[in-house]
């Protein structure tokens, strides 16, 4: 048995200057290059609640100079547990909503996610939080109803 393969192999790449490309995009870019593709059957379903809803399907939306790491439901049934990673290297604001409900109630957690500090949801329903430059920040929304 040869372990040698029968035809020659070649292997292609390429070098480029990233100095087009800034940390924060090409961290993105990174991350989303390293999700494992998925299959997706919906176009071939009718299209039922929540998808025909307002939020178009839409569970949570984030703004901000940040990428999500973690977002799952609490232990405790109640909200969710948010981690965010700054990429900029500035530091700043994040700000988490849920389209068609309000965030009623949340906490800035330790690693752990043990409560550490309450914060205020802003008038419109979301939660706008601060993230330290190339800092993680885990933060717990409860929406209404929760």
């Amino acid at each position: 048995m040869s372990l040698l393969h029968p035809a020659a192999l070649r292997w292609r790449y390429r070098l480029f200057s990233g100095a087009s490309v800034g940390k924060a995009e090409a961290t993105r870019r990174g991350l989303y290059a390293r999700r494992i593709s998925r299959i997706c059957f919906q176009d071939f379903r009718e299209v039922k609640e929540p998808y025909t809803g307002a939020a178009g399907g839409t569970l949570a939306r984030l703004e901000g100079p940040v990428i999500p790491s973690t977002l799952r439901a609490a232990r405790d049934g109640r909200g969710f547990v948010l981690r965010v990673k700054e990429v900029e290297g500035k530091g700043g604001e994040a700000r988490f909503w849920l389209p068609g409900r309000r965030v009623a109630r949340a906490w800035a957690t330790d690693r752990l996610e043990r409560e550490r500090r309450p914060l205020e949801p802003d008038p419109g329903g979301g939660l706008r939080f601060p993230v330290k430059a190339r800092g993680l920040a885990t933060v717990r929304p409860e929406p209404e109803g929760a």
